[in-house]
């Protein structure tokens, strides 16, 4: 009869398991604060890019209502076609830089804005402000207007016009380079965050008539835009497309 022999499997002694726990709580003390300052310099990051976001779109707001002052108290038009610019283009010799209009969270920032190609560039003399041959600034991505304050042909509103300008958006944060923020497209486009810019950890920036600037969440702008009480069915339409913002951006 053969011999039968049992294998036995060796298990940790007290000894080893003490030291594997001892190397890696030491690896976890060293590795640690890494992560803790990384987490930290992203938070730094990212609070710095809402900052210049805000201080940019306060500029911006301060350049339209000094429009307004030299155009019969009325808001730039979203679109000049005679003038091939759209709002952004107007205010650029009231800003002077034309990099205000790029909000460096915005993944599409270095992108031309499709309402200001290209081929529709701008120029700005350094001193006296105007439209000039000189150097060149193009507009990129990162901010569309409210069509129901700044509108095409003769509709852009006056100031008068306006019930509450510190209750109004004036301009907020766009993905895709219109001139304007178009609520029009469909519910699908917003959920894909193709239309509006929530990235502040979930807000957007959002520049209001009166030049003051805040950052929201996209559900919580439902009634800041518009002058007046839209009908039911239009303001449901905007819920249902800042709802899929925010969800997008969550």
């Amino acid at each position: 009869m053969s011999d039968m022999r049992t294998k036995r499997t060796r298990g940790f002694t007290l000894t080893e398991f003490v030291l594997v726990n001892t190397i890696l709580a030491l690896l976890l003390a060293l590795l640690f604060p890494v992560f803790v300052r990384a987490q930290g310099a992203r938070s730094r990051s990212a609070q710095n890019n809402l900052e210049v976001c805000q201080s940019r779109l306060k500029k911006i707001g301060l350049a339209m209502l000094q429009y307004a002052q030299d155009y019969d108290e009325k808001f730039p038009l979203l679109t000049l076609p005679n003038r091939k610019m759209s709002w952004r283009g107007a205010l650029v010799p009231y800003t002077r830089d034309a990099r205000l209009f790029r909000c460096p969270s915005n993944p599409l920032h270095n992108r031309n804005a499709s309402g200001d190609s290209a081929s529709r560039v701008y120029y700005i003399h350094p001193q006296q402000g105007y439209l000039t041959p000189g150097k060149k600034e193009e507009i990129k991505i990162s901010y569309g207007a409210n069509p129901n304050l700044m509108g095409t042909g003769n509709k852009s509103l006056p100031l008068a016009a306006v019930r509450d300008l510190s209750r109004l958006i004036a301009v907020g944060e766009s993905m895709s380079g219109q001139a304007e923020l178009l609520f029009s497209l469909p519910v699908s486009q917003f959920r894909a965050g193709k239309v509006l810019f929530a990235g502040h950890s979930g807000r957007m920036n959002c520049l209001f008539a009166d030049g003051h600037v805040q950052a929201l969440k996209p559900t919580a702008t439902l009634d800041l835009w518009f002058n007046t009480p839209p009908a039911p069915a239009r303001r449901k339409a905007y819920q249902l497309r800042l709802q899929a913002t925010q969800q997008h951006y969550r």
